[in-house]
């Protein structure tokens, strides 16, 4: 707000983000395949060009519903019972944050459970321990009903920094094979919303087949 152009009323629905736009005065309610609090900022930021190109709005409608999902990036898996976000293709800290709020905010206008499949985020140096907190910090407050992690380097990091009652917190060695396919078998039984955040979690994205 306090933009002449934003976004708000974001939720998700059947694999969908639906949001208004809002041009002064003017509510436009909009529907796209991409989810995420980021990409529908970045949406916004384009439309207002568009906007101002002259480019007409049912043309932009239809624009945004088609646009395609890159496949790993924030990419909605729908089953029977599940519904798999797959961010798998690589993760940073703005992203992962990101992924995760909303993954949980899927969950919530779903009624759904959530469950978080994590790995490290690489490449940080110094920050790396003050990163992993932070994003601990934000699973603590969420409060996902489980969680999954698979790096090799910061999990423990994460998993001490996770202190709230009814978060199911597991450490997966992602290099044992038999414990990567014992807790596949369990993901594959849980109902609910599952994001796989991170490359080493798309070893175990297969698990709604």
């Amino acid at each position: 707000k306090g933009y002449d152009i934003y976004s708000t009323n974001v939720t998700y629905k059947n694999g969908q983000t639906n949001f208004d736009l809002v041009i002064g005065k003017k509510k436009i309610n909009l529907q796209t395949n991409v989810i995420s609090v980021g990409n529908i900022e970045n949406l916004t930021g384009a439309i207002a060009s568009s906007l101002h190109f002259e480019i007409d709005m049912e043309k932009i409608k239809k624009a945004i519903l088609e646009l395609p999902v890159v496949d790993g990036s924030m990419q909605v898996i729908t089953s029977k019972n599940q519904v798999l976000i797959d961010d798998s293709h690589n993760a940073n800290p703005d992203g992962v944050i990101n992924a995760i709020t909303t993954a949980f905010m899927l969950a919530k206008d779903n009624n759904q459970k959530l469950t978080i499949v994590l790995d490290d985020i690489l490449e940080l140096g110094s920050k790396s321990i003050f990163i992993h907190t932070k994003i601990a910090k934000l699973i603590q407050t969420l409060k996902p009903a489980r969680v999954y992690l698979v790096g090799r380097n910061f999990k423990e990091v994460i998993k001490d920094n996770i202190d709230a009652k009814g978060i199911n917190v597991e450490l997966v060695d992602i290099d044992n094979p038999l414990e990567l396919l014992a807790t596949k078998k369990k993901l594959s039984k849980l109902k609910g919303v599952i994001l796989f955040e991170g490359r080493q979690s798309a070893k175990l994205k297969e698990v709604s087949k």
